[in-house]
Formats: structure tokens, sequence, C-alpha cells
């Protein structure tokens, strides 16, 4: 299902964009820095709350 794939991607990188906004407006960082910050944000998230669950249901 590649429309899928594309709904997902573009949810996350809209994500990562608006964390990268705020972040990058909080600490005065260029645009593609706070971008790139944003998304290993969301990333970091994604991967807490996937550890988070895993330890909540074992």
């Amino acid at each position: 299902m590649p429309w899928l794939e594309a709904i997902a991607l573009s949810i996350g990188e809209l994500a990562g964009y608006l964390v990268g906004l705020v972040v990058g407006r909080t600490f005065d960082l260029p645009p593609k820095k706070a971008q790139a910050i944003g998304e290993y944000l969301i990333l970091g998230v994604i991967a807490s709350a996937a550890i988070a669950v895993t330890v909540i249901y074992t």
C-alpha cells in the first residue's frame, strides 16, 4: 500500500518540521539544523514510546 506509506511519511515530515520550527525559534538555530534536530526528536519519541510499551507489557 504505497499510499499508506506516503501518508505516514508526510505526517512524520510535518511533525519533524513543526518540532524543528519550535526548537529553531527557541534556541535561535538556522532552519536546516532546526529541522534535523526536530526529526531526531521525533525519532527519539517514537523509539521511547516503543521501549515504554515493551517494558510495560512484559
